[in-house]
């Protein structure tokens, strides 16, 4: 268990910085969200939503999956010589797939404004984001970088702390200045040209790129390892954002729908902060264990790693399922009260995807991309199919369960995969053991605590959180500690010289 323990170390280490670095961004971004959306309106934030949209797709189009294919090549070799090749060869894929996919995009911006989502208002608001959509891919790119160099300090600085900050500041500039949506479109777009500067200089500060070595290039590796990913990108782009372009094309949902659909599905993927942190540094570290052969250890990493992420994100998803209401009076407003059901139906759709555990990296790791892109594919038509029968009938509603359901078999198809493949699974007695209990005091102090007062307000909703807060972690210390992580709490005394004797404590006893 000493290896297990010390890559479960340098996991903790740096999920916990990718993880600091999520909850800056998000709740910058956040604070960003309420005071735009509030600021513009359901309507004319539902036109931004559509920009957004736009680049987020383009970005993964562009990518085809290079980021991916770089981040695993990275780690596997040691030379300048092919590390700048990797990197070259990555490179010149994204810059001219941007620079096409963004062509593309401002040329059709006025067809797509006019035909598909019937709202002239929105085609200069498009135009801006495909002219920024080629710092988003390039932006991008570098944090695979920075991924395959097994590196997250630089990702926290490019990705988490300087594009909401600059976000943040443009936006409240276009709101104590009164200006309007192109305003806001701006705000969006500018952080990833800072995002890309930062990351050129990363990449030429701490990368082979511009050393005078002469590159071993690899397009025809790279592609053939990223072609699977890159359909999987699209596919994922089907996931989180078709739902929002046939909203928007569909004769019976305003812009003002889809503003209440944009605040809702960002606010939901919260949920998956700490799977995106851990599972940007798992990768590296899965693909060590499998290059030598070290199976049982990737088994064990994968369930450990499994755990935290659901244990950390089920209190999250018992607020957004439970208490939507409360949560989004309090954020949005009243103007976005018509997506309470769409958060807690969403919410039900990435919890799937929080429990199932990193299984995507994991199977990209052992050279199963094409498994991921079949499994992607097959939920990917899924959700299509599911979106065009029930938005028609049920509107926001029914992109929310088409989304779900899609999730749901998403998982499922992934982790019987990685099962069958090598026998990796997520679940653990501490994983049950610790989500029932957790499920279970939720409810029963809701319940408790609604026979005195409804949860309604601020001020309610903050004590039966501290509440709930206060009997999560003592569930949490006495059932998800294992004894092989007792030694990481061991390790975390003397590196800091401070005392964790009652928490060693109680984890015993639960073990």
């Amino acid at each position: 268990m000493s290896e297990l323990n010390t890559s479960l170390q340098r996991l903790f280490k740096g999920g916990s910085v990718v993880f600091v670095g999520l909850v800056l961004n998000y709740g910058l971004s956040f604070i960003g969200k309420v005071a735009i959306s509030r600021y513009l309106g359901k309507f004319d934030y539902g036109a931004l939503a559509l920009g957004i949209v736009l680049i987020t797709t383009i970005e993964r189009f562009a990518l085809l999956g290079v980021d991916k294919g770089v981040a695993r090549y990275l780690p596997r070799f040691e030379t300048d010589e092919r590390q700048r090749g990797v990197i070259l060869s990555g490179l010149t894929v994204a810059l001219s797939m941007s620079i096409l996919f963004s062509g593309v995009a401002f040329l059709t911006s006025p067809f797509l404004a006019e035909n598909v989502f019937h709202d002239s208002g929105v085609e200069l608001v498009l135009k801006i984001f495909s002219l920024a959509a080629p710092f988003a891919v390039l932006s991008r790119f570098s944090i695979g970088v920075i991924r395959g160099m097994s590196q997250t300090t630089p990702r926290v600085i490019i990705k988490d702390i300087s594009q909401p900050i600059v976000r943040v500041g443009f936006i409240t500039l276009s709101v104590l200045l009164g200006y309007g949506i192109i305003a806001g479109a701006i705000a969006y777009a500018v952080p990833y040209i800072v995002a890309t500067i930062l990351g050129g200089l990363y990449l030429w500060k701490r990368t082979p790129l511009c050393r005078k070595v002469r590159p071993t290039f690899m397009y025809r590796e790279l592609l053939q390892f990223s072609s699977p990913l890159a359909i999987t990108g699209m596919m994922w782009f089907i996931f989180s954002d078709i739902d929002t372009f046939l909203l928007g094309a569909s004769p019976h949902v305003t812009t003002g729908d889809i503003g209440v659909y944009q605040v809702v599905y960002p606010l939901v993927t919260l949920l998956t902060t700490i799977y995106t942190a851990f599972g940007f540094i798992t990768m590296p570290v899965l693909s060590g264990y499998h290059s030598n052969n070290e199976l049982l250890e990737m088994r064990e990493l994968y369930r450990a790693v499994s755990k935290w992420i659901f244990v950390g994100s089920l209190p999250l998803f018992l607020i957004f399922f439970s208490l939507s209401e409360n949560i989004i009076y309090i954020s949005f407003g009243e103007e976005y009260m018509g997506g309470t059901t769409v958060l807690s139906i969403l919410s039900l759709g990435f919890a799937t995807h929080v429990a199932a555990g990193p299984n995507s990296p994991a199977l990209t790791t052992i050279g199963k991309s094409r498994l991921v892109m079949y499994d992607s594919a097959i939920a990917a038509i899924l959700n299509i199919i599911l979106n065009l029968v029930l938005i028609p009938q049920y509107g926001l509603v029914g992109a929310a369960i088409a989304t779900t359901v899609s999730y749901a078999c998403l998982n499922i198809l992934l982790n019987s995969h990685l099962y069958l493949k090598i026998n990796i699974h997520p679940i653990s007695r501490a994983f049950l053991t610790t989500g029932i209990a957790v499920i279970s005091l939720f409810y029963a102090l809701k319940i408790a605590f609604e026979e005195f007062t409804p949860i309604q307000g601020v001020i309610p909703l903050i004590t039966f959180l501290l509440l709930f807060a206060t009997g999560y972690s003592i569930i949490v210390v006495l059932f998800a500690i294992e004894d092989y992580e007792l030694l990481l709490l061991r390790d975390i005394e003397d590196k800091y010289d401070i005392s964790l004797y009652i928490v060693r404590s109680i984890a015993q006893r639960g073990i």
